[in-house]
């Protein structure tokens, strides 16, 4: 049986870099037809968050927080670049990644909809992976009911 997720993850490749314009539209047809979201990662221009700047970060276990970039400039380490950011709802400014695979985490407005899930999930099929983590979680026996109510709650403010 083929995995799904290194399917959609090539035919993303392929999307963004196709052999002839015909493969593209392919692979996007293929990518809609297995219900991959055809995502774009954000471009990062550190010049574009001088000191000062009021940003809103979505990353790790910041949902659309609101800071203030500090003077240090950005640095790059481990293949991600690194700023640093004063947060309103903390104390002390902290070191964060600013990009990953999906792009770049800032934004001038906070971010909604599918790129704020996308962003803060770090994962461009965040739902299948969270309806194949509910489906692990029973066939172990563990109870869910809770995490699917909220999860129904979630669905229905959205809609």
């Amino acid at each position: 049986m083929r995995d799904r997720s290194k399917t959609i993850a090539s035919l993303r490749r392929l999307i963004d870099r196709p052999g002839t314009p015909q493969e593209g539209e392919t692979a996007r047809r293929l990518l809609k037809m297995m219900g991959g979201k055809d995502w774009v990662p954000r471009p990062f221009n550190a010049s574009m968050f001088p000191c000062g700047t009021e940003v809103f970060y979505c990353y790790w276990c910041y949902s659309n927080d609101r800071g203030t970039v500090c003077k240090q400039s950005p640095k790059m380490e481990r293949g991600q670049w690194w700023m640093r950011i004063k947060f309103d709802r903390l104390k002390q400014p902290r070191w964060v990644p600013v990009t990953s695979e999906l792009g770049c985490h800032l934004g001038f407005t906070p971010f909604e909809g599918n790129d704020k899930d996308v962003l803060y999930h770090r994962d461009a099929d965040w739902e299948e992976t969270y309806r194949k983590m509910l489906e692990e979680f029973k066939a172990y026996g563990i109870e869910v009911s809770r995490l699917e109510r909220e999860e129904d709650l979630e669905v229905g403010l959205l809609q």
